[in-house]
């Protein structure tokens, strides 16, 4: 998985969880890593877009508080 910073930098590693949990205002949703393609953190309340590899997009709150 790779990780790019708001300062443009770029780490490497393994994610800490294998699935993603996100509430959203329809549900409470569980996520397999498998199935993200990528995170975008929008918010300092752990607020997030989630893209899928099928290509929709998730919004939400996270409720996986280490990436």
């Amino acid at each position: 998985v790779g990780v790019e910073t708001r300062d443009g930098s770029y780490l490497l590693g393994q994610p800490a969880f294998s699935n993603l949990a996100i509430r959203t205002s329809y549900a409470d949703l569980r996520m397999g890593v498998e199935h993200i393609s990528g995170i975008a953190l929008t918010g300092n309340e752990g607020e997030a877009a989630v893209s899928l590899r099928n290509g929709d997009k998730v919004k939400g709150i996270l409720g996986t508080r280490e990436i």
